[in-house]
């Protein structure tokens, strides 16, 4: 069978038999039923076979493999008919305490790792998007009564607008529609239009095709991999950023209020044109950041290099209001599990028995081995400053000590690498470095390829996306590591990362400073470096570029062979000048600074702000608090004080006469469950449970918006007015302590205290 082409699999069992069903990439899309016979297994010890007879049954074939498991005890592979049969075996097994091995592996997955299938990138991509009538309410998901009233497809070239009194003929009409395509996206589309429209088809009478209804959520995918640089990911938002003056018009309309989605109704009924641009204007600003973005060809080379199907069509509850869109985790284990797969011998896994609900629920606070170092900040505003960065801290530091599940040994000899417990074995590469290996060379083959191409072609934006997918996926490497429910994990493995990164950092520092240099501040793997011989921007660079960088790596490089017991030629760990500072504020509270960039491996025409840690950067406070901190920044690091004094009075009259829109005052938060599901008594929870009793209706996945005063969350609705002292009181709550936290000092006085002795006056 040619899997070349394949968009999607799935299997079914016929008469005791299981058969993959194939979704293949053609014009139109069709359905090939594999005939070949593909057998659902896993692994027990053989020593555990005598034990094991009673429950595997005569159904079930034994064999022996050229297989082990880590500690190098000989497995046998015990193949059935069908994928439940794995299920209740392994279950009777660990009921009796028999270790299984890769027993936990859902067959399709088991099946794309063994054949080695990858779904093919799409060709024919189609955005789109529905609007549902609101007038008795929010549409219910699990409970879907409000009818469809219309739906956009675009996909580039044509526009198909369905909007019909009849909504039987409207929904068959969609269906026909989807073997047209090869995928689909949306936005927020796993979390509302495509489990909506799915379920109102079977509240009709109508089995909406899901089997050709491949589906991508934009907004999930790029949620996650821009969360650490974006807080506001709604469409219209991220619409103005991506297209700028070339967002649709109908994009830029919005009915996200409480109550003010039922005007799609009236449009439905008295001005379809209306209907029409709103809902197909939001289905092109999801193709238009697509194509300039290169963001489902991102994720498409992850799920492809890992062998994981990319679709988002899970309608349960749960998946929506979590929003689970891209497991890493799952990646790394695939690849690593295509690695022990192609060893010889073949080395198997535990199955792991983790429950969903300890998955889902995972807190990164359980860890129970030492985190990252930080070394406490100089605060002050400082002038060309050297941000030293660990280049790639963690998959190096794999690549360099040999880090794998596989190698890692309590006793190691004499040829083998120390850890801070046990060591690592060198006698063989582990499967983890062999990974983030061959992930750093794709990735310099994809970043050449972008570089061979002009700005703004499509072959430039789908190369960078694949060196992004690569990056993405070797960052990812630690936290597979450190997760206590992986398959990976290993707590001497997690110690060891953090181990030697805290031991490379800290090396590096005394080294620095016994140049001549002065580490302000310290992060997990940044140190923030300055000299005091150092007059100019372009002194700072040159003495740290070309003078102390190559010696510090030098340094490290023979602290480690000698250290750790490294082999030279295994060494990848180095620093590199990440950015230059013109003016730095580093704050007094860790993690905290902003500053003036003017070099970012080149000097910068345009220096820009770069602000950490503060509530500029945070999607959890007031829109208006943002923007205030951000313009005081700002006017500060152009040493325009009095301006910035002027502004932040500006501002406070205008918030305390009520000139300024209640929703820049506001919070926003997410709801992740149903309301009932919530132990304690968040703000936003207080406030959803308001809008329940002001008969607005309130679901898992819904963004909830409110302002908190006097230790109440009152939420945002169309019509709500606060007093002038409830106003004040806003700004002392909110405005003026994120002003404070800058640390801005006035002549005899900081910048809050300034301004409140003029008021005074």
């Amino acid at each position: 069978m040619d899997f070349s082409k394949i968009l999607d699999i799935d299997y079914f069992t016929e008469q005791g038999v299981t058969k993959l069903k194939i979704v293949e990439k053609s014009k139109p899309k069709r359905i090939v039923v594999i005939t070949e016979k593909v057998r659902p297994y896993f692994f027990i010890r053989k020593i555990d076979m005598n034990n094991a007879s009673s429950v595997i049954q005569s159904s079930a074939l034994v064999e022996d493999v050229d297989a082990v498991t880590i500690s190098g005890e000989k497995v046998v592979k015990v193949s059935v008919s069908i994928p439940k049969q794995v299920r209740d075996l392994r279950d009777a097994l660990h009921s009796m305490g028999i270790q299984t091995y890769e027993a936990d592996l859902p067959y399709v997955r088991r099946v794309m790792i063994d054949k080695d299938i990858k779904v093919a990138y799409p060709e024919r991509i189609a955005a789109f998007d529905i609007e549902v009538d609101a007038t008795k309410g929010f549409p219910d998901i699990q409970n879907p009564e409000g009818r469809i009233l219309a739906i956009s497809i675009y996909d580039g070239n044509e526009e198909i607008f369905l909007s019909e009194d009849d909504e039987i003929k409207m929904l068959k009409d969609f269906n026909k529609l989807l073997p047209n395509y090869d995928v689909f996206i949306g936005w927020n589309s796993a979390g509302f239009d495509y489990p909506y429209l799915v379920n109102r088809a079977k509240k009709l009478g109508i089995n909406i095709d899901v089997e050709m209804f491949q589906h991508i959520d934009l907004f999930g995918i790029y949620s996650t991999y821009f969360k650490r640089d974006i807080t506001d990911f709604r469409l219209k938002t991220i619409a103005l950023k991506v297209l700028g003056d070339k967002v649709p018009l109908g994009a830029l309309l919005d009915f996200e209020k409480p109550g003010e989605i039922a005007k799609l109704t009236e449009f439905f009924y008295k001005d379809k044109d209306k209907l029409r641009l709103y809902n197909m204007d939001q289905t092109k600003s999801v193709w238009h950041i697509a194509e300039q973005t290169g963001v489902v060809q991102t994720y498409i080379t992850q799920c492809r290099l890992a062998n994981v199907l990319p679709w988002h069509r899970d309608l349960s509850e749960k998946m929506i209001a979590h929003r689970k869109y891209i497991s890493y985790n799952r990646m790394i284990e695939n690849l690593v599990l295509k690695k022990a797969l192609e060893s010889k011998p073949r080395i198997v896994f535990p199955s792991k028995q983790t429950t969903e609900e300890e998955y889902e629920n995972y807190d990164e606070d359980e860890s129970t081995y030492t985190g990252a170092v930080v070394f406490d900040p100089y605060p002050g505003l400082w002038r060309n400053v050297v941000l030293l960065d660990f280049a790639s801290m963690y998959p190096r530091v794999i690549m360099t000590f040999n880090v794998s599940y596989d190698t890692w040994t309590p006793n190691p000899g004499e040829n083998d690498i120390l850890a801070p417990s046990g060591g690592f074995i060198t006698s063989r590469e582990g499967f983890l470095p062999q990974v983030l290996r061959e992930l750093e060379q794709y990735r310099t083959i994809a970043k050449k390829l972008v570089d061979a191409y002009p700005p703004g072609s499509m072959e430039r934006i789908l190369w960078n996306a694949r060196q992004f997918a690569f990056k993405l996926l070797l960052v990812s490497a630690y936290g597979v590591a450190g997760f206590k429910y992986s398959r990976l994990y290993r707590i001497e493995i997690a110690e060891s990362i953090t181990g030697y990164t805290r031991d490379a950092i800290t090396k590096a520092k005394e080294f620095i400073e016994s140049q001549g240099w002065r580490v302000l501040y310290g992060d997990t793997d940044s140190l923030f470096l300055y000299n005091p011989s150092v007059n100019s921007l372009e002194q700072a660079v040159d003495k740290a570029v070309h003078e102390l960088i190559p010696t510090l790596n030098s340094y490290i490089r023979n602290y480690v062979v000698n250290r750790w017991r490294v082999p030279p030629e295994r060494v990848v760990i180095e620093f590199k000048a990440d950015r230059v500072f013109t003016k730095l504020k580093l704050l007094s509270v860790k993690k905290r600074y902003y500053g003036l960039v003017g070099w970012e491996e080149e000097f910068l025409e345009e220096p820009y702000i770069l602000i950490k840690g503060l509530e500029a950067r945070r999607g959890d406070w007031p829109e208006l608090v943002k923007e205030i901190q951000a313009k005081v920044i700002e006017l500060y690091l152009k040493e325009s004080l009095d301006e910035a004094l002027k502004y932040v009075e500006e501002m406070r009259n205008k918030v305390i006469n009520g000139e300024v829109d209640l929703e820049k005052l506001a919070i926003r938060k997410h709801l992740s469950k149903s309301i009932d599901e919530y132990k304690h008594k968040a703000p936003h929870i207080e406030a959803a449970k308001m809008l329940l009793r002001m008969n607005y209706p309130v679901r898992p996945g819904d963004r909830i918006e409110y302002i908190f005063l006097d230790d109440q969350a009152i939420p945002l609705t169309p019509g709500l007015k606060l007093t002038k002292s409830q106003l004040e009181k806003w700004w002392k709550k909110y405005a003026e302590p994120v002003v404070e936290r800058l640390e801005i000092e006035m002549p005899r006085a900081s910048l809050l205290e300034f301004i409140t002795r003029r008021e005074k006056n």
